[in-house]
């Protein structure tokens, strides 16, 4: 606690993608202080500090909900004793039931209020569950432009169905949780393995050609990894097609090397 009782200025949020806007009353900030929900994220957890320099305290909702407006400003005192000026965007609201808003904190805080006016992209707002909706079309270069740079979700290489390698092309099925996952359909990709990031294709939902299960599965183009496990990190860069359903295991297959051949055409 230290540290804190050096800070002079914060910015709060719940600073989820880590976006453009974001980075805006980020540099303004000695320290963010990301208020923390556990569900849909474009970068859950600590995941926030890979993309800024900015230190990060993390408050977590469930915790705090019920902290009248006052109370949660006096936790803020608190916790920085030498706070002296707040950084906002213009749309934040915080204490139970969402009572306070840029208004009230002035009201509340003796020191500076900096509100932070709507950030665009070529006339797109630019917030958190804008991108979310964007992945969720399949609309990846929208989503990572306003992101400020490629989507990527982390994952644990799990166990498949072993048809990839036998019958189509080999894949690491990869677990993830809690990310915003893109709409269902086949996308060109890059895939971090031991520290170098490779040209990839990669597969996000239901297998309705086969088992039916839900996967996210990546092939690595052009370069046989062998066995892995632990964790690897897929970053989307293009969508190529939606998910469809195959008659036979060699229709598949072939639509399969299209895409791969689609995907090299896009991937840098």
């Amino acid at each position: 606690m230290r540290y804190h009782n050096t800070i002079k200025s914060i910015t709060i949020g719940s600073f989820d993608g880590l976006h453009l806007a974001h980075q805006q009353l980020i540099s303004q900030a000695e320290m963010i202080v990301a208020i923390e929900r556990n569900s849909g994220y474009l970068t859950p957890g600590y995941k926030r500090s890979l993309y800024t320099d900015t230190p990060i305290i993390f408050y977590h909702f469930d915790k705090i909900r019920r902290l009248d407006p006052a109370a949660f400003v006096t936790k803020l005192q608190e916790d920085f004793p030498q706070l002296r000026q707040i950084i906002i965007g213009y749309d934040f609201h915080f204490g139970r039931d969402k009572r306070g808003n840029a208004a009230l904190l002035q009201t509340l805080f003796e020191g500076e209020v900096k509100i932070v006016e709507e950030i665009t992209l070529e006339g797109i707002p630019i917030h958190s569950k804008t991108i979310k909706a964007l992945l969720r079309e399949g609309n990846i270069h929208s989503a990572s432009a306003l992101l400020g740079r490629a989507y990527r979700i982390e994952g644990e290489i799990i166990s498949g169905q072993g048809l990839g390698a036998t019958n189509l092309v080999p894949t690491l099925n990869i677990q993830t949780h809690p990310y915003q996952l893109p709409l269902e359909g086949v996308y060109a990709t890059r895939t971090q393995i031991r520290g170098a990031w490779l040209p990839s294709v990669s597969f996000v939902g239901h297998r309705v050609s086969t088992d039916g299960s839900f996967a996210v599965e990546t092939h690595i183009i052009g370069e046989d990894v062998g066995t892995l496990d632990g964790t690897v990190w897929v970053e989307f860069v293009s969508f190529i097609r939606p998910n469809q359903k195959f008659d036979s295991l060699p229709a598949l297959k072939q639509q399969i090397e299209k895409d791969i051949q689609t995907a090299q055409k896009v991937l840098p």
